[in-house]
C-alpha cells in the first residue's frame, strides 16, 4: 500500500519542476496527470495556482495600458 498524505518540501519542489513544463506547453490537467503519474487533483491544484498568477499579471498589464 502506498504512502499518502502531504508531500515533503523536497517532494513538492519536484512536483512543481515536473508539472511546470506541461503547464507552460498548455497541456491539459488530465494529459499531464497521465504522463507524469501524479493524481489529477494534484495537477489541478498547481495549474490553478499558476493560472491565477498569470491572470493577475495580465490584469495588471491591461490596467497599466489603459492608463495611457
Amino acid at each position: 500500500m502506498g504512502k499518502s498524505g502531504r508531500p515533503t518540501l523536497l517532494q513538492q519542489q519536484k512536483i512543481v519542476k515536473d508539472l511546470k513544463k506541461y503547464f507552460l506547453k498548455s497541456y491539459s490537467v488530465e494529459t499531464t496527470a497521465h504522463i507524469t503519474g501524479y493524481n489529477t487533483k494534484t495537477v489541478y491544484k498547481y495549474f490553478r495556482i499558476w493560472s491565477e498568477e498569470l491572470r493577475k499579471r495580465d490584469d495588471t498589464s491591461f490596467q497599466d495600458i489603459m492608463k495611457i
